[in-house]
């Protein structure tokens, strides 16, 4: 009888207790990449970790394992991200039975991300005569050096329509409409925030611009204007903000040129000046 009495307390906890006791240590092994450890499978991301980082697992579903940390932080990963250890101990979860503090995420790594964006823009031309808006669609793609959570160096090649129109009393022109598309080439400096479920950035740079081809109508006739009119290059500084979630991110940016857009003293000196509305969207993450 007391044989019996043993082998049924046995198995009682070792029912009650099996879900909660560490099955194996491992090391985690993703070839040098930042592991993002989810709140549950397919889930949220919780907190992050280094590669070969040394873990418990200490449940298995499927394709999943629930890890836990010497932090005493508990996640979920998939399987695949695990190298299986030697087994020197073997403990119950209920050892660890302290509040768990959700860990700030770790520093990335360098990550190049490629994507692509789509802007709405309000272009002027900025002189005496303050002539109205030019709204166009541009895009292009878009290069994002990471080089940790907060800050990232973001190279683009856009193509970028803009322009203006109205009246040019300096010339004497009662309605003059100028289109003037550009291949712009943007470098901004990224700092970011968590903030609104996401992050929130705010960008300082630059950008060079190519004139590629012009179309002029003057008092609503279009006219042949030289190429020589006007500067091929124009360059200026840009500042914006937005969000990011995941792969998509939206924002608004300034630009303001610094060179003069026409080449010849006939016009008055005039800058670009534009406006933008951004939606992106990073296709790739190397």
């Amino acid at each position: 009888m007391r044989i019996l009495i043993i082998i049924f307390t046995f198995f009682t906890f070792s029912a009650a207790f099996s879900q909660d006791m560490v099955l194996y240590r491992a090391e985690l092994n993703s070839d040098g990449r930042i592991i993002e450890v989810l709140d549950q499978p397919n889930g949220r991301v919780y907190f992050k970790l280094p590669d070969g980082q040394e873990v418990y697992v200490i449940f298995e579903k499927d394709n999943w394992a629930k890890i836990e940390t010497r932090r005493h932080t508990k996640g979920w990963i998939p399987r695949r991200f695990l190298k299986r250890l030697p087994a020197s101990y073997r403990f119950t979860e209920e050892l660890f039975a302290m509040k768990v503090k959700k860990v700030e995420s770790l520093p990335k790594r360098p990550a190049v991300q490629i994507g692509g964006r789509v802007s709405y823009n309000a272009s002027s031309l900025r002189n005496d005569d303050h002539l109205r808006n030019r709204t166009t669609i541009s895009g292009g793609l878009t290069l994002q050096l990471n080089f940790n959570d907060k800050t990232a160096l973001q190279l683009e090649a856009l193509y970028k329509p803009l322009g203006a129109h109205g009246k040019m009393k300096s010339v004497d022109l009662e309605d003059a409409n100028f289109k003037l598309n550009y291949i712009a080439m943007p470098l901004t400096l990224k700092n970011s925030a968590k903030l609104l479920g996401g992050n929130v950035y705010s960008e300082l740079g630059g950008s060079v611009l190519y004139l590629l081809d012009n179309e002029v109508t003057l008092n609503r006739e279009q006219v042949d204007v030289d190429e020589s009119v006007f500067n091929k290059i124009d360059y200026g500084v840009m500042l914006g903000m937005g969000i990011c979630k995941k792969q998509y991110h939206f924002g608004l940016r300034f630009y303001y040129g610094l060179n003069n857009v026409f080449d010849k003293s006939d016009f008055p000196e005039t800058k670009n000046l534009y406006m933008t509305l951004n939606f992106g969207y990073f296709l790739l993450n190397l």
